[in-house]
C-alpha cells in the first residue's frame, strides 16, 4: 500500500463561475492593453505640443496654442485615471482566479491510501478428481444351484490426476484489475472385472444392446452374460475465465467481487469391452464407444474474502457461480465381432442439441504474502450440473433385432481436490 492524491471534483456551479471569471479578466486585459495604447500616443503628443511651446523663438503662425496643450494634458489625465481603474478591477479578478488555481490543499487535494498500479501473473498446480453419475457397465455373478444369483455391480472411477492453470492481469493504483485465467485438467480411469481365460460367463454386461448381440453372436452373448469386461474413461476439461475484480482493502480483512466472461470445453470418452470365450481360440467380442464433446460460452461472478490470522498469513474462501450456454454432441458406437466367422456388425447413435449448464465454485484455504509475491493452498470444488451424458439402451427387441430404444441420460459432472497456487506483482 501507499499514499495517492487527487483533486477534489467540483461542482457544474463552480465550473461555470471559474469560466466566467476567466473570460472577464480576458476582456479587462485587453482593454488594459488598447488604452495604455492610446496613453501613450497621448503622451507622444502631448510631448510633441510641450516641446514647440517651448522652444524660444516662436512663428507665430506655427505656434501652439496654450488652450491646445491644456486640452491635452487633460485628456491624458482622463486616460489615465481610466487606465488606473482597469487596473484595479484587472488586479481583483487576478485574485479571484488565483484562489481559484491555488486553493489551499484541505480543500483541493484528498490523500488517500492506494496500490501502486501492476501486472500480476499466477501459476498454479491442481490435482483434482473428476466424479460422474453412477453407471455401471458390469456386474460379478454369483450364481447359486437353481439358477438364483446374485450381482455385485461394478464402475469406473476417475483417477485423480494433476493439472494446472495460469493467469496474467493489470491492476490499477485503484485496486481495480482485469485478469486471464486458463485451466487445464486431462484424466482418466480404467479398471475390469472377470477373466477371458476361463469360459464360466461371471460378468454380468450392463450396458450390452442384447438386440445387437443376438443377431450377431446369438447364444454366445445374447444371455448378458460374459467372460470379462473391462471400461476405460478420458476427460479433457479446458476453462478460459476473463475477470474484471475490485479489491475492498480493510485493516484486517479484504473482499474482491469480481465478474467476467467464461468459455469451456469438456471432452468425455468411455469404451466398454465385453468378451466372451467360444473357444480356446475364439473370443468374441462386444465394444461399446461413446463420446461426449461439449462447448459453451457464459457469464460468471463470485468473490473471495480474506481474513488475516497472523502476520502476513490469512484464511480465504472463495465462491462462483456461471451460466453458460453451450452444444452437446453426443456419440455412442456399438460393435459386435463374431471371431469364428470374422464379421463385425455396428450401429451408431448421435445426439446434437444446445443447453444452459449451471456451474458452482467453492475454494477454501490459506495465503501467504511476503511483498509482491503470494502463495496459496486450499480445497476446492465445482459442480457443472446436467454435464455428463450418455446415450442408454433402454430394452431389448427380440422379434426383429433391429428397434432397441436408445435414451439420453444426463447428470452432474463434478471436480474437487487440492491446489497451490503462487502470484507474483510487478
Amino acid at each position: 500500500m501507499g499514499i495517492c492524491a487527487h483533486a477534489i471534483p467540483v461542482t457544474a456551479q463552480d465550473k461555470a463561475a471559474n469560466r466566467e471569471v476567466l473570460r472577464a479578466l480576458q476582456k479587462l486585459r485587453h482593454e488594459v492593453s488598447i488604452l495604455k495604447e492610446q496613453n501613450n500616443h497621448l503622451k507622444g503628443e502631448f510631448n510633441k505640443l510641450k516641446k514647440q511651446a517651448n522652444q524660444p523663438t516662436v512663428d507665430v503662425s506655427t505656434a501652439v496654442p496654450l488652450k491646445e496643450i491644456s486640452e491635452q494634458r487633460q485628456l491624458i489625465n482622463q486616460q489615465a485615471s481610466r487606465i488606473d481603474g482597469l487596473e484595479a478591477r484587472n488586479a481583483s479578478l487576478q485574485d479571484s482566479v488565483d484562489a481559484v488555481i491555488n486553493r489551499p490543499p484541505a480543500e483541493a487535494i484528498e490523500i488517500f491510501e492506494c496500490v501502486e498500479p501492476a501486472w500480476i501473473i499466477e501459476a498454479g498446480l491442481i490435482n483434482w478428481r473428476a466424479r460422474r453419475p453412477s453407471m455401471p457397465y458390469a456386474g460379478a455373478l454369483n450364481v447359486q444351484p437353481g439358477g438364483s444369483f446374485t450381482n455385485n455391480l461394478r464402475e469406473t472411477e476417475f483417477d485423480r490426476d494433476s493439472g494446472f492453470r495460469v493467469a496474467i492481469g493489470r491492476r490499477n493504483e485503484e485496486n481495480w484489475d482485469v485478469m486471464f485465467r486458463y485451466t487445464l485438467l486431462e484424466t482418466g480411469g480404467n479398471s475390469s472385472v472377470g477373466d477371458a481365460a476361463n469360459n464360466n460367463d461371471a460378468v454380468f454386461a450392463n450396458q450390452l444392446d442384447r438386440s445387437l448381440a443376438d443377431r450377431r453372436l446369438n447364444l454366445n452373448v445374447d444371455d448378458g452374460r460374459v467372460d470379462v469386461a473391462s471400461e476405460s474413461l478420458s476427460l479433457d476439461h479446458y476453462v478460459y475465465d476473463l475477470e474484471l475484480g475490485k479489491t475492498i482493502q480493510g485493516d484486517t480483512m479484504k473482499f474482491r467481487p469480481f465478474g467476467g466472461l467464461r468459455f469451456a470445453e469438456i471432452k468425455q470418452d468411455a469404451s466398454i469391452l465385453y468378451q466372451n470365450r467360444v473357444a480356446a481360440n475364439n473370443l468374441d467380442s462386444y465394444l461399446i464407444n461413446s463420446n461426449v464433446d461439449m462447448s459453451g460460452f457464459g457469464l460468471r461472478t463470485g468473490g473471495q474474502f480474506d481474513v488475516k490470522l497472523w502476520r502476513n498469513l490469512s484464511l480465504f474462501g472463495r465462491g462462483a457461480g456461471s451460466l453458460m450456454l453451450t452444444e452437446f454432441r453426443v456419440n455412442r458406437t456399438d460393435a459386435a465381432t463374431d471371431q469364428s466367422a470374422g464379421i463385425t456388425e455396428s450401429r451408431a447413435h448421435s445426439h446434437k442439441y444446445n443447453s444452459i449448464v449451471p456451474v458452482t465454485e467453492l475454494a477454501v484455504g490459506l495465503r501467504y504474502q511476503c511483498g509482491n509475491f503470494f502463495l496459496a493452498a486450499g480445497y476446492e470444488y465445482a459442480n457443472w450440473f446436467n454435464m455428463y451424458q450418455h446415450l442408454d439402451v433402454v430394452g431389448f427387441d427380440d422379434i426383429d433385432d433391429q428397434t432397441t430404444p436408445v435414451r439420453s441420460d444426463r447428470g452432474d459432472l463434478s471436480f474437487d481436490g487440492w491446489f497451490i497456487d503462487a502470484g507474483l506483482e510487478f
